[in-house]
């Protein structure tokens, strides 16, 4: 598994657990059909893979294996297989021999290649045997399915393995993992005989008990050269318990010729992710992606909005939970409310003002409609109570989150970007598939460019990326947010004596723009900056305002949730938490070796 592909995993992973926590279900769950894709077709095909390297080898012994390869000049290789079983159990119909096209052969120079073979006229000297093939190789039965065999038993069975174009540039080199891997039992007498086209002189010959010229046997074989001719055998002692892997180096242009056993169709279907992928990016760019307007500076928020508006349109990710409470600090400012810390920060109290007694000392045209709203249909009423036991909390959570959807969605947000969003995930599932199909059950590219498969890996990587961000906004909702944006960087960046002057204007400068800091995430800044700044007491706090943003926390942590309204609002209060071979397998009872991790091998059926 390549690591392209697990950063594709994580990734999709950690974008579906955001969106679970910040309510967007819909998002989410298509989010996690493309992670099905993504892991579970590659986990059954590996589950599919590893079955074949598991073989059957009770109840039969490996008692004379000899191999004969005929090399050919242009890298094709006849081989030819001998092999004396003895069955002391009755209970077998004969044998199977696993040949996978794909391989790794790592040469003298310490470079390990892949690379894929074909084979071709396959011949077996007996009247009974069938032979399945797949993407990843050959297997050949032997036997007849209506009748068992018992004692000893001879099997011969020859073919082309063609292991295609010379892969090695400045050198040749004749590599054979002869017998393969997964007989899991001991091979009584093998013996090879190889045939080079060439005359064999001062040729360099290895032999290795694994693929990647780690562990050397020359110590325990005895080979012979006569003319171009090799014979092997081991010496007394030997016990051939895996793959042997043969190494004859060789002269540069030793082989002339090869096939090219690649195909196209992993790179068509990289092709078509490809194309897909640039579909997505012409509509992110006209659908999804927003214009950026120029910042402009803001010394109060733009056109008169509450915290909750600002945060709505500055960043749509905002949970309600989070504009609720920035309104309900926005209220305080106002002489509206108080919020009162009891029992050390363990409970939180609101209580209504003188101001709810004489409501016609407070001109609520100087406040918004949204706060108006929520304190008379909530608040007004809430003569003192703890947050923890307050229904009114609950109520203007849901008003917020309709209010605000009623007023701005339509005119902030281009309204059919969710159409494009969910046309981009059905093509991001595409991808994802091909890809999946690209790699895992075609799998056909030159290891020279196979890179190709990341590339399709990437591609519904990106696709994700361009989804997430797909948010595009209406003309006036840019030019809201390019205002928001100047009014944040304001703040961010103000200097001492601007906000002496500002605070000298309106002594409640600080308290009037606290709950706006909250929804820009820059409060704690915006606190800092007031450190040398002497403030009148506001109802804000009835502690010292410069315990920095605790109080943001304080209410967080406070939030009621009635328990008749379990099932509508547990989601909230965990958001508000968390912002703090081909063949049927019943075709054979046997398993099978294979794949580019397995030189082969076989066992009984």
């Amino acid at each position: 598994m390549s690591l392209v592909y697990i950063l594709v995993i994580i990734v999709i992973i950690i974008i579906t657990v955001v969106d679970i926590i910040k309510k967007r279900f819909q998002f989410a769950k298509l989010l996690g059909l493309i992670l099905v894709c993504v892991v579970i077709l590659p986990i059954i095909s590996e589950f599919v893979s590893d079955n074949k390297k598991v073989s059957n080898s009770d109840g039969f012994t490996i008692e004379k294996y000899d191999l004969i390869l005929d090399v050919g000049i242009d890298n094709k290789v006849k081989v030819t297989e001998e092999i004396n079983v003895n069955f002391f159990k009755h209970a077998y119909h004969g044998i199977y021999r696993y040949i996978p096209y794909w391989l790794e052969y790592t040469a003298h120079d310490g470079k390990t290649v892949k690379r894929k073979s074909k084979i071709n006229n396959i011949q077996v000297y007996d009247d009974n045997f069938k032979v399945y093939t797949s993407k990843d190789g050959a297997e050949i039965n032997i036997g007849n399915e209506n009748k068992y065999v018992y004692g000893d038993k001879v099997y011969k069975l020859s073919y082309i393995y063609d292991m295609g174009e010379d892969p090695f540039n400045e050198f040749d080199e004749f590599i054979f993992h002869a017998f393969g891997d997964y007989w899991n039992m001991e091979i009584k007498n093998p013996s090879i005989t190889i045939n080079m086209p060439k005359v064999m002189d001062g040729n360099i010959i290895n032999f290795y008990s694994d693929k990647y010229r780690k562990e050397n046997i020359n110590h325990l074989l005895d080979y012979n050269i006569n003319g171009n001719t090799i014979t092997i055998k081991g010496k007394s002692g030997f016990k051939l318990n895996s793959s042997l892997t043969l190494d004859v180096e060789l002269p540069n242009n030793y082989f002339v010729g090869g096939s090219y056993n690649y195909g196209w169709k992993s790179f068509t279907i990289t092709m078509i992710c490809i194309s897909i992928t640039g579909c997505v990016i012409l509509i992110w760019a006209k659908y999804g992606k927003n214009n950026l307007q120029v910042a402009t500076v803001e010394f109060y928020p733009p056109d008169n909005l509450n915290a909750a508006e600002i945060g709505y349109i500055y960043n749509k990710k905002n949970s309600t939970n989070k504009l609720t409470i920035a309104l309900i600090i926005q209220l305080a400012s106002r002489g509206l409310i108080r919020i009162d810390e009891i029992n050390d920060n363990a409970r939180t109290r609101i209580m209504t003002t003188d101001l709810y007694y004489h409501n016609e000392v407070f001109d609520f045209s100087k406040v918004t409609k949204l706060e108006e709203k929520i304190f008379k249909d909530h608040f007004r009423g809430c003569l003192s109570a703890f947050m923890d036991e307050s229904p009114a909390l609950y109520l203007s959570i849901k008003d917020v989150d309709e209010e605000l959807n009623y007023r701005f969605k339509k005119n902030i947000y281009f309204g059919n970007t969710k159409k494009y969003r969910i046309i981009s995930i059905i093509l991001c599932v595409i991808v994802a598939i091909l890809s999946l199909i690209s790699f895992y059950f075609v799998e056909d590219l030159d290891p020279k460019i196979s890179f190709m498969y990341n590339i399709s890996f990437m591609c519904a990587l990106l696709i994700i990326a361009l989804i997430y961000f797909m948010d595009k906004k209406t003309n006036y909702g840019e030019l809201m947010y390019a205002r928001i944006k100047g009014f944040k960087e304001f703040l961010e960046t103000v200097e001492k004596e601007k906000l002496e002057a500002l605070v000298e204007n309106n002594p409640n400068y600080f308290y009037d723009i606290l709950p706006y800091t909250y929804v820009l995430n820059i409060s704690k800044k915006w606190i800092e900056k007031f450190e040398n700044i002497p403030l009148q007491k506001n109802y804000v706090f009835n502690y010292n305002y410069r315990s920095g943003d605790k109080i943001f926390k304080v209410l967080n942590d406070n939030m009621y949730y009635p328990v008749s309204s379990v099932s509508s609002s547990t989601s909230i209060k965990s958001s508000s938490k968390s912002s703090s071979s081909s063949r049927d397998n019943s075709s054979s009872s046997h398993g099978r070796g294979g794949g580019c991790s397995s030189c082969g091998g076989g066992g009984s059926w």
